[in-house]
């Protein structure tokens, strides 16, 4: 059984590839955007076409309602393979947003299955699209690693957020973090993912001085700000299940965030004293309650074990 894992990231298709003992089983992933951007034919045909028309499973971890995406699913039901479907958020976000009822239609009636990577993104996807899905997290590989460190936090008055990039900046709330910043002037506030050039491209150069945006960080520094900072603030107007909630768990922070999960601190965005009371309420360096919960929750070993049973279902089917 050979499957073909189309994602932003690597790591969800590498860690299933080594986890997996069973010698049949053979599971690669690409990274279309990387293999285009390099523009090799030699790199195309070997990273992108020899495994395409080789798989029995194609996996795409974002749903692909447009571009090259989409041509490959349409390539792939005229070549009769089983099709997954992944919703992560921000493909959900983006048919709602875009033109682009028709390729979701199309999607939804010639995938062999959908995914859905949180309850409430199954929900809304049904309730816009009509579309079934099951319920699989993707969860970080390491967060087994990280819910075992050792934490030394003492409390302060800091909390971490992320802001992807400029365009998304409303959709991750830029706006309100910016005015909570303002509101709790006692508060530093950690932005990773946006640099304060951009921001002030988009705002201007009213930017709070107890605020700090500190662009991409590189993945051993944003651990380190997780072993510090005691709050993690995620209150994105659209989420699926974000690794960095998970991880944040794991590493014990409190977190405030606009989704249901438990052992975090559910707001609203249009109540922004009681996100400031919520804040408030956080005296204590550690959440051990999440750090247990998430380790129960989202053992990367017996969801990603999972996905191996599914794609045996369907080659069988």
């Amino acid at each position: 059984m050979k499957v073909l894992i189309f994602s932003l990231s690597k790591l969800f298709g590498n860690f299933i590839s080594q986890k997996i003992a069973e010698k049949d089983v053979e599971i690669q992933t690409v990274n279309l955007q990387d293999i285009l951007r390099n523009r090799n034919p030699q790199g195309i045909l070997k990273e992108l076409l020899y495994p395409f028309f080789r798989a029995h499973i194609l996996h795409f971890v974002y749903a692909p309602v447009r571009g090259i995406h989409f041509l490959l699913f349409l390539l792939g039901v005229l070549l009769r393979k089983k099709i997954i479907v992944h919703w992560i958020g921000s493909d959900v976000l983006e048919i709602r947003k875009r033109l682009l009822k028709i390729s979701s239609i199309i999607i939804s009636r010639l995938a062999s299955i959908h995914i859905s990577v949180s309850p409430w993104l199954a929900d809304e996807i049904q309730n816009y699209s009509g579309i079934y899905s099951i319920v699989l997290p993707i969860v970080p590989p390491d967060i087994d690693d990280l819910s075992k460190r050792r934490i030394h936090r003492k409390f302060s008055r800091c909390l971490l957020a992320y802001i992807s990039c400029p365009k998304e900046f409303l959709t991750y709330s830029g706006d309100i973090i910016i005015e909570l910043a303002k509101r709790l002037p006692d508060y530093r506030f950690y932005v990773m993912g946006i640099n304060m050039g951009e921001v002030k491209r988009i705002i201007g150069n009213k930017v709070p001085e107890n605020i700090i945006f500190l662009g991409k960080v590189p993945r051993r520094i944003v651990i380190k700000f997780y072993e510090k900072i005691p709050i993690l603030l995620r209150i994105n107007r659209h989420d699926g299940l974000p690794n960095m909630v998970l991880e944040a768990l794991a590493m014990a922070m409190h977190v405030v965030t606009t989704l249901p999960i438990p052992t975090c601190y559910r707001v609203r965005l249009d109540n922004l004293d009681s996100i400031i009371s919520t804040i408030k309420s956080i005296k204590t360096p550690l959440n051990s309650d999440g750090r247990k919960y998430v380790l129960q929750k989202y053992d990367p070993n017996k969801l990603y074990a999972k996905y191996v049973r599914l794609y045996r279902i369907l080659l069988r089917a």
